[in-house]
């Protein structure tokens, strides 16, 4: 017989497997009722997030973020 601890341990680590697992069946399902005008909504919706974080790092690098000297 196993430790009850053990058990019930196991039980809620099954338990979360679970509910994520049906979360990803929900998440596939809803890709795949996806039409091509959905397609094209979210691929110009992750266009204009690479565009914006370019730009933030444009400025970044012309404030010198993350850049680095030796002092003497």
């Amino acid at each position: 017989m196993e430790n009850p601890i053990e058990e019930i341990v196991t039980q809620q680590v099954l338990t979360v497997a679970k509910a994520v697992e049906d979360k990803l069946d929900d998440e596939i399902a809803a890709l795949d009722r996806l039409d091509m005008d959905d397609m094209e909504v979210l691929r110009e919706k992750r266009l204009q997030q690479m565009k914006k974080m370019a730009e933030k790092r444009r400025r970044w690098i012309s404030l010198a973020h993350g850049d680095y000297s030796d002092r003497e």
